[in-house]
């Protein structure tokens, strides 16, 4: 048997690896991601403020992301919540926090976003551990043996043979839950991994056996996850002993900031706010009180309310509005198609797209 040069082997491995780790991609991976609303400027920022007053609303996140493993709740409804995790690996204040947990070894932040309005794959647990292997494989691709040594065997065989490495590929739950707990397990290759999950409450199925993936992979010191859903019982008790934060609690000034801002910025709302200022007031409370933390809610509802100034609305007019305009998001959506000013549907087909 003839002797293969060392780096005619290792570009021949890498080959192999590189054509694994993108059989694990597919097109609508991202899609979600794109379609989160980006988060208004200067909102948020308490996140990594480490204040007493926000130790009392929630578990002290800055602190888990520099010190602690395991699983970080976040709790928040529809509409809030995946615009808060689209927010936090954006910010050089995250990578620094992590970057003391993780010391000298290399971090890697992954994350996914679930969508119960997505294709199959968006909202499977198939397309789900795909998409974080792939981001995963992606920047070391030098774990692919050690994590996938079944595939990783028969690509390699099929290879040297000069046969179709695509024909392999047919991706099974059974195989990828391996790897992905593999993962967790391997050291090997010296890794600290943070996880970014939206939307376990949009997952296409069974909410207990996510929970318990994910706690099960962070029981390794150099895995972390921070997990989002809605307010469901299920996830109350997978993450009872977890730290934890309710963003309807926290984002009070971040919603009143935003309404302040889009208000200031629209000239008729200020000339109608100098006539009546208590008037003003009065329904700015209202929709901090109506919000409870909804982000998607408050910009819906300021969207109209400046809609109706433009067009001559008194405060009277805005507070039926208001009124008009339910929290509870679907609800809200139909309220909309009944308004007596039509809305086009492109904007509305995008109001849906953001959830």
């Amino acid at each position: 048997m003839f002797d293969v040069p060392n780096d005619i082997e290792h570009r021949f491995r890498s080959s192999v690896q590189n054509e694994i780790v993108q059989s694990l991609s597919y097109p609508e991976m991202d899609y979600r991601y794109e379609d989160v609303v980006e988060a208004h400027p200067e909102t948020y920022q308490w996140v990594f403020h480490e204040e007493r007053e926000y130790h009392q609303l929630g578990s002290n996140l800055s602190g888990w992301l520099k010190e602690v493993d395991g699983v970080y709740w976040v709790n928040g409804k529809a509409g809030s919540k995946s615009t808060f995790m689209k927010y936090l690996p954006d910010t050089n204040q995250l990578r620094d926090y992590l970057g003391l947990w993780a010391g000298d070894v290399l971090l890697f932040v992954v994350s996914f976003f679930f969508w119960n309005s997505g294709t199959k794959l968006q909202k499977s647990q198939v397309g789900f551990l795909r998409a974080l292997l792939f981001q995963v494989l992606s920047l070391h691709p030098d774990l692919v043996p050690g994590i996938l040594p079944g595939v990783w065997a028969m690509a390699y065989s099929d290879a040297t043979r000069l046969e179709p490495l695509s024909l392999i590929f047919r991706w099974l739950l059974s195989q990828l839950m391996d790897a992905f707990l593999a993962l967790g397990k391997q050291t090997s290759i010296p890794i600290n991994i943070c996880f970014l999950i939206d939307g376990l409450d949009e997952f296409d199925g069974n909410h207990d056996d996510m929970g318990e993936l994910f706690k099960e992979l962070t029981t390794s010191t150099h895995v972390k996850a921070s997990l989002s859903s809605r307010p469901w019982i299920v996830f109350e008790d997978l993450f009872a002993s977890c730290p934890k934060m309710y963003l309807q609690n926290v984002t009070y000034r971040d919603i009143e900031k935003y309404i302040g801002d889009r208000s200031n910025r629209s000239e008729q709302y200020r000339r109608l706010t100098d006539k009546h200022p208590e008037e003003s007031l009065a329904l700015g409370k209202e929709i901090l009180e109506k919000a409870d933390g909804v982000f998607l809610w408050v910009k819906l509802v300021v969207d109209s309310l400046l809609n109706g100034i433009r067009n001559r609305d008194e405060f009277a007019d805005l507070w039926e509005r208001l009124r008009l305009l339910l929290k509870d998001l679907e609800t809200l959506y139909c309220r909309f198609l009944g308004l007596v000013q039509s809305i086009s549907m492109p904007w509305f087909s995008q109001v849906f797209q953001i959830l």
